[in-house]
This record gives structure tokens, sequence and C-alpha cells, in this order.
């Protein structure tokens, strides 16, 4: 989610696919027998991404915390749709990316009906408070939901990946993670009530982090044998984001305003994603950072081999030994 007066230039790069909705990007499309998930889908960008991706043909998992929101968002879903099998094609599992049982509970459900994904969306995220609240493993929980959640996710549903003939993951990024210091400090992560920095470093950092992640696990699928592209989608600011439900009131109304003055909608925030899940797969660059349908260099050192050596060992040092990936870069 790009933040901050270069957030604003960014997005704005390219007017006409900035205002691209999800559901422009799949028009003429038909995704029949294709099977997507969303996670945070209950509410924010996570449902106009599902209701576009279903209309074309799609099949659907919406994964969230709430189960309750879910079946709004469902009903919500199936209500815009010209489709009538919504009840059969739409599913509703529970999620908490910031439970590691909770994604492997997910991971079982999902395996129970579906033998393939095609596509797994992490849309999940959190925004940080002003002060540190530690998540279930007291680690930050921002730091948990943004970073970790995905990290155990991807690896967990990696066989269902693999078993589609051309899969894609499609990690949410964010402008934002340009502002994480420079260098990363690692040695203060994750960080602790004593070094938590609060929005401008523990979501920037837990952004840097997942888009040098994204680029490190596509340069390691790209050397295996199955199909599968990782990339970051940018969606830039959205002004319904549930990320912004824990933020002060002033924040809250002014990125409200700023998406006004840009004309950009929550629609339109995820048309980024949308794009970077159906776009054809022998066009879509690996490893590569998606904003407004267009790539977009991500910080330089995100690039960096000592990095992602860095972040291998950040992994392994926080994730209990029977979760951490196999063949980390």
């Amino acid at each position: 989610m790009g933040t901050g007066a270069s957030g604003m230039l960014f997005c704005c790069s390219d007017v006409n696919n900035y205002r691209a909705t999800a559901l422009g990007r799949v028009r003429g499309l038909n995704l029949d027998g294709k099977v997507y998930i969303i996670t945070g889908a209950s509410g924010g960008m996570g449902v106009p991404t599902a209701a576009a991706l279903f209309e074309a043909g799609a099949s659907v998992i919406i994964a969230s915390r709430s189960l309750e929101k879910l079946g709004k968002a469902k009903q919500d879903i199936i209500n815009s749709s010209r489709r009538k099998d919504g009840e059969e094609k739409i599913k509703t599992m529970k999620l908490d990316m910031g439970d590691y049982n909770s994604i492997g509970s997910f991971t079982d459900d999902v395996s129970k009906v579906f033998q393939k994904v095609d596509v797994l969306i992490n849309n999940a995220g959190l925004h940080p408070g002003n002060k540190f609240a530690a998540g279930k493993y007291g680690w930050e929980r921002s730091f948990q939901v943004n970073f970790l959640g995905p990290v155990v996710l991807i690896e967990k549903m990696m066989p269902l990946l693999q078993a589609a003939p051309e899969a894609r993951i499609v990690n949410l990024g964010s402008l934002s993670h340009i502002d994480a210091p420079k260098p990363i400090e690692f040695s203060k992560l994750p960080r602790n009530a004593d070094s938590f920095g609060g929005y401008d470093i523990d979501y920037c950092e837990a952004k840097w982090l997942l888009s040098a992640y994204t680029q490190a696990l596509n340069d390691k699928l790209s050397k295996g044998n199955a199909k599968i592209k990782a990339v970051c989608a940018d969606p830039g600011i959205s002004p319904n984001s549930a990320m912004w439900d824990e933020q002060p009131a002033p924040m809250r109304f002014m990125v409200r305003v700023c998406c006004v003055c840009l004309t950009h909608t929550t629609e339109q925030a995820a048309g980024t994603p949308v794009f970077a899940a159906v776009s054809p797969y022998e066009n879509l660059v690996g490893g590569g950072y998606y904003t407004n349908g267009c790539l977009h260099p991500p910080r330089a050192d995100t690039k960096d081999a000592e990095n992602w050596t860095n972040i291998s060992a950040l992994i392994k040092k926080v994730l209990p030994q029977d979760l951490v990936p196999k063949d980390l870069f």
C-alpha cells in the first residue's frame, strides 16, 4: 500500500491503469476451472478482488478470521454477480494469518475440497497501532501477519500450487517498503516492545521483507520443475482497507480524502492484484513488483543476495523448525 508524497506520484504514474477496476481487469476472460484463494477477503480490497475473479468464472476461496463477515462478503458477491452458482463456487474458510495452527487447518480444509490451487493471493494485512501489540508468538502483530504468515501459508500451499499446470503467488506489496530502515537492522528483528517503531518502521520493514522474500522465492521456484511464479502487487492506497481500522480517526480521514482526490476507489485498488492474478502466464515477470498493471522497480536492496541470506536466517530463527520452508534460498 503506497503512502506519502512519493506514493502518490508512484500510483499516479499511469492514470488510466490507476483507475482500472478489478472487474475491468477480467473483462473478456474465462477463468472456468481455475481455483483462486484470497486471504483477508471479508472486507476491503479482498471483496472486489474475489468478486472479479468469480465473475470471470473462477472457483474462489475467500478466507479471513471472521466467518460471519465472510458470509456477508459471499452474499454481497453473489448478489452483485450474473452467475447463479455462487453457493457452490465461492467457499468461505476461516484463516488467521497470525496463528500457525489456523494456517495449517486452513490448508487441510482447502485440500479436502480442491486438488490444486492456481493462484494464491496474500491479501491479508495489518497496520500496527501506535503502541506495541504482541501477536500469539510474542512478535509484533503486523510483522506476524504481513510477513511470517504469508511465508508459512505459501509453504503449506506448495503441494496444491505444484499440482496446477501454471500457478502463481501474488503477495500484496507496498511502496512503504522504500521507507524501511536502510540498511535493514536484522539484529533487531523481530521487534519487541523495546524496539517497536510503529508504522514508520514496523509496517515498512514487514513490507520490505515481503518484497525481498518474493523475489528470492521466485528465484528458487524458477530452478524447480513446477511452473510457479511469485510476484508482488502494490494496490496503492485503498480508502476502505480493513488495515486502517485500528488507526486514529485523523489518519483514516486523511486516507479517504487522498483517495477521493486521486479518484482511487477500493475497486480500483483491487485492480492491480487482479491484474497480477489473471495476466497471461508467459507475460508475467516472476519476482516482479507490479503497480497499475505495470512493472516498477522495488528498492534496490530487496534484490541483494546477502539480504536474501539474512532473511533466510531470520525465518529459521523465528519459525518452529517444522514450519521452516524447505530448501530456503
